[in-house]
């Protein structure tokens, strides 16, 4: 979006300045010299918000010759600290800035960011938080101030394609769904341009709104609706699906300048299994084509997540947007004041954050903190079972298995299949991705497609599951291990660097490196690829326990030769059982591909010329992975709080220590693990686990290192003391991310009653 300085033109006189909403026309006529903007940019709306959330819309705009930037926000005072202070937001829904061009010129943008960060500062502004539009290209016009982050997906209709091709994008459901309902006319659609039905509308808004147990955010006051008809007349249109002459459901839309956008609905309770809704979003559909828009836009799920909302809409169209939001601290120095004002405040009061991210912090919403009881605690051995890490289904893998068996794709290819390793390798950012039937399939092929022969060694992490270094064995390979790191638990670079110049001066190199990203966090790669590219010896990452994780802002799993991931029941998301191997070598990829199938030759008939394999994922488990995976950002957050309220009640304790984490990285937290000294807490790691069980919680010690392992007790080991004090006194704990507030409690409780 931003031009370099030979490619602009001269620079012209520059002028800046600020509108409010009593000046409409002149605000309305900025948005006439942009390229796009949404009703979300409008005067009106801005009015709208300032009454609801009781700030003022600022429109703040830079203009040089034919260039135009601006952007609006909402400045809202700020209490509990120095006054006179301010924050800014953009209003409910998507907003952000708007530019005349679609390509800027960066001297323009420079100097548009310069007169917005004197106008900010000049008004006191401490921090500024924007929904960036997914529709309309913002994020160079802000790059340099603060951070864009990627809250998640959402979805619109493009309505360039022809009508047809348009419904062609629906999935099948809704098609049925659709086509019954206007066959039978059990539901009929209509287009209420008076809004008669506004006040039928609140009603059903709101009866949604307490059936899903929605935050007070998505609550608004009757007198919203109104001030939305009466200022977005011309903008704002209604519809309402009807049956047995009750309105069943209501949807506010939007029309503005070629963009067509959901903004609120609901379903009567009495009706949500006819899904009325549906038919409303077809006959929107419809109707932005009648008026020429361009895009129809859904949005994406609740609070931004990939949730059953988000794969409801999915189920309109292919097409995906990265929703962004945008973070800006202007005065470091009083935003932590008032952030430590609020933690002081909340742990008076015994309240806790109830969104560990939110942003500004001291602005977020708390909620009680529940008490953990400590010895004495009344806990009953006859409670519900609490699992370790139990799997987490949802709507979508539901609908995507119901479409593997409509599709009749149920052998192990299919639509699903090809799908889920294209979302995949998407995902990880990589080209090429293969699903298998487990993550130790993965590690099989990925040795076999490596050469590796009787009688060659692999070094391997030693603490994790057997299934790390059991592929070796079936090659006929040697295992050799490495011991961890206390910094991050996974394989230490430095005995590694040991391990491989000791191999070189023996003259026999081994051929893999196989290290384990453990228990949700990845380890040290800058190292370890440093000390395998020396002597040319290929990494396969074993990142099974680790989807999601970051090293060094890249997606673990994606640095070394190959990745292997894991889908197990136990972990972060699953297909009950499945695995898969990503590379940047297309060629191995379909290697993996072709020895999964039995390495089946090219032939009409049954024909091997290479011993194979029946490593293949099915495609009814990979409808389940790519249900899964779009909830993946949801699940990680769900296991990261059950860490933080891990670390609130245990984290003080004497003789409780965390697994650490690495500063290189972002972790899944697919599991949360401590260590126990039983010195200082009074009780050993096996008498915690024990407690535990016998008040019916899972907990499993951290892994036994492999060089302990009975069948490895003859492999060469570098180290081995790090690993085996861990296994010594570490302990996973429950982490499943359908957790309840009140089971985490019961689990922290039962830890603390066993101190001495």
């Amino acid at each position: 979006m931003i031009r370099t300085e030979s490619e602009s033109r001269p620079a012209s006189p520059a002028q800046g300045r600020i509108l409010r909403t009593e000046e409409q026309e002149e605000w309305i006529e900025v948005l006439r010299r942009v390229v796009r903007y949404d009703f979300y940019h409008l005067p009106q709306y801005h009015r709208v918000e300032e009454r609801r959330v009781g700030a003022m819309a600022h429109l703040f705009t830079y203009c040089e010759g034919d260039y135009l930037i601006a952007l609006p926000l909402l400045l809202r005072p700020v209490g509990g600290g120095p006054s006179g202070w301010n924050d800014a937001t953009s209003v409910y829904g998507y907003g952000g800035p708007v530019a005349s061009h679609e390509s800027m010129p960066q001297r323009v943008v420079q100097k548009f960011q310069a007169a917005l960060r004197e106008a900010l500062v000049e008004r006191r502004v401490i921090a500024v938080f924007s929904r960036l539009h997914p529709l309309i290209a913002q994020y160079d016009l802000l790059a340099g101030l603060g951070e864009c982050r990627s809250s998640g997906r959402t979805v619109s209709i493009d309505l360039t394609l022809p009508v047809e091709g348009q419904r062609a994008q629906y999935r099948g459901g809704h098609k049925r769904l659709i086509n019954k309902q206007r066959r039978e006319g059990i539901v009929t659609c209509l287009y209420d341009q008076e809004k008669r039905f506004l006040s039928e509308f609140v009603s059903i808004y709101e009866e949604t709104m307490r059936r899903v147990n929605a935050e007070h955010t998505y609550f608004f006051r009757e007198d919203y609706f109104s001030q939305l008809v009466r200022e977005l007349r011309p903008v704002l249109q209604l519809f309402v699906a009807v049956t047995g002459g009750k309105a069943a459901a209501g949807g506010l839309v939007t029309s503005c300048n070629g963009i067509v956008q959901y903004h609120l609905g609901g379903t009567r309770d009495e009706f949500v299994k006819l899904s009325p809704m549906t038919l409303i979003l077809d006959t929107v559909r419809l109707w932005a084509n009648e008026i020429g828009a361009r895009a129809f836009h859904l949005g994406g799920g609740v609070g931004a997540k990939e949730d059953s909302l988000f794969s409801y809409k999915a189920g309109f169209s292919d097409r995906r947007h990265n929703f962004k939001t945008w973070r800006w601290v202007l005065a470091p120095e009083i935003y932590g004041e008032l952030c430590e004002r609020r933690a002081r405040i909340n742990r008076l009061q015994g309240l806790e954050l109830a969104l560990a991210d939110y942003f500004p912090a001291y602005r977020s919403p708390v909620l009680p903190r529940v008490p953990v009881e400590r010895a004495g605690a009344q806990i009953k051995n006859d409670e519900p079972r609490i699992y370790l890490s139990p799997p987490h289904m949802g709507e979508a893998e539901l609908e995507l298995v119901k479409d593997a068996f409509a599709s009749n794709w149920i052998a192990p290819v299919g639509p699903h299949l090809d799908s889920f390793e294209k979302e995949f390798a998407e995902y990880l950012g990589m080209p090429h991705a293969a699903a298998l039937s487990s993550g130790t399939a993965a590690i099989h092929l990925a040795l076999r497609l490596l050469r590796v022969q009787p009688g060659d060694e692999v070094l391997c992490s030693t603490l994790t599951f057997a299934a790390s270094a059991n592929p070796i064995i079936y090659e006929g390979g040697t295992p050799v291990f490495i011991d961890s790191e206390p910094a991050s638990w996974n394989m230490d670079p430095v005995l590694l660097r040991e391990e491989l110049n000791a191999c070189a001066a023996r003259g026999r190199l081994p051929r893999a490196v196989i290290v384990v990203d453990l228990y949700g966090q990845s380890a040290d790669y800058d190292p370890i690829l440093e000390a395998c590219a020396r002597y040319k010896v290929p990494i396969i990452q074993d990142s099974a326990e680790a989807l999601g994780a970051t090293y060094k802002g890249r997606k673990t799993g994606t640095q070394g030769r190959c990745g292997v991931f894991s889908f197990n029941g136990n972990k972060i998301i699953t297909t009950s059982g499945g695995g898969m191997l990503v590379s940047d070598d297309p060629i191995l990829i379909e290697g993996a591909r072709f020895l999964a199938t039995q390495a089946r030759d090219s032939a009409p008939h049954y024909q091997h010329s290479t011993i194979g394999f029946n490593y293949r994922m099915s495609n009814v488990l990979a409808g389940i992975g790519r249900g899964q995976l779009r909830v993946l950002t949801e699940r990680i957050a769900a296991r990261r709080r059950n860490f933080e309220r891990y670390k609130v009640a245990l984290g003080s304790v004497p003789g409780i220590e965390f697994m650490p984490l690495a500063s290189y990285g972002e972790a899944n937290f697919w599991l949360t693990c401590i260590t126990i000294d039983p010195e200082q807490f009074g009780a050993t790691r096996e008498d915690v686990r024990l407690a535990l069980a016998n008040h019916n919680i899972e907990a499993r010690p951290i892994w036994k290192p492999l060089h302990l392992q009975p069948v490895f007790a003859h492999s060469r080991v570098r180290g081995g003391s790090v690993a085996e004090a861990l296994f010594a006194c570490g302990l996973c704990l429950p982490s499943g991310s359908s957790l309840t507030g009140a089971e985490l409690d019961r689990i922290c409780a039962t830890v603390l009653a066993t101190q001495k």
